[in-house]
Order: C-alpha cells, then sequence, then structure tokens
C-alpha cells in the first residue's frame, strides 16, 4: 500500500523548512544593509577623524560582504531550482548562484540536465510546488 499522507506530509515539512530558512536569508541581509547604512552615514557625517571614518566604512562593507556570502549560501542550499526549459529541478553550486544574473530569486543559469541556459525559478520542494 502507498503511503500517500506520510509523502505529503514530507513534502509539507520540507516547504516549511525551506520557507524558514529563506526569511532567514532575508532578515540577516537586510538587518546586515540596515547596518551598513547606518555606519556609512554615521562615517560620513557624524564622525570628523579619517581614521575613525576610514575604520568604520571598511566594517560596514566587511560586515555586507559577510552578510550576502552567508545570505548567497543559503539561497543555494535551500529548495531547487526549476528549469525554464526541461522542467528539471536541481541544486545548483554556490558559485553559479554567486554569478548569475538574477531577478529576486529567479536567476539565470545553466541547467544540468539539458545544458541550456535559462531562466530558473527557485522552488521549496523538489517534486510538488
Amino acid at each position: 500500500m502507498i503511503d500517500l499522507f506520510g509523502k505529503k506530509a514530507k513534502i509539507n515539512e520540507q516547504r516549511e523548512t525551506n520557507k524558514k530558512f529563506l526569511m532567514y536569508e532575508f532578515v540577516i541581509v537586510y538587518i546586515a544593509l540596515f547596518s551598513f547604512l547606518v555606519l556609512i552615514f554615521a562615517a560620513a557625517y557624524a564622525v570628523q577623524s579619517i581614521v575613525w571614518q576610514t575604520a568604520m566604512i571598511t566594517i560596514a562593507v566587511a560586515e555586507l560582504i559577510v552578510a550576502c556570502a552567508f545570505g548567497i549560501k543559503i539561497e543555494a542550499e535551500t529548495g531547487f531550482y526549476e528549469c525554464g526549459k526541461c522542467g528539471h529541478r536541481h541544486v545548483p553550486t554556490y558559485s553559479s548562484v554567486l554569478w548569475a544574473p538574477h531577478m529576486g530569486r529567479t536567476r539565470y543559469m545553466r541547467c544540468p540536465n539539458c545544458e541550456e541556459k535559462s531562466w530558473q525559478k527557485k522552488r521549496l520542494t523538489e517534486k510538488e510546488d
């Protein structure tokens, strides 16, 4: 007998877990962006010493780079990308997600199945979505 309810529950659990991780990505990156802007404005308008301005800008840039690197890591490993041409769902490499042009969570990447480049949408589960 086929366990449809167990399979459906597993898909729902995977979807909810992936939603949670993508929300974490959003929070991490936007908090870092806010912090970046605060530090940049503080360095530009509130601090007179060039040493402190340089230190604040350096910290702001480093913080934003680290947060974006973690955000891209979460983006690459959470969920699947669905090829626009063949419909194959896959987990891309970190570097392909990093360098792919994107609009939101849709990226222009090469599919490992059909070897064609297309706009690939982020999907939360491997099978149904």
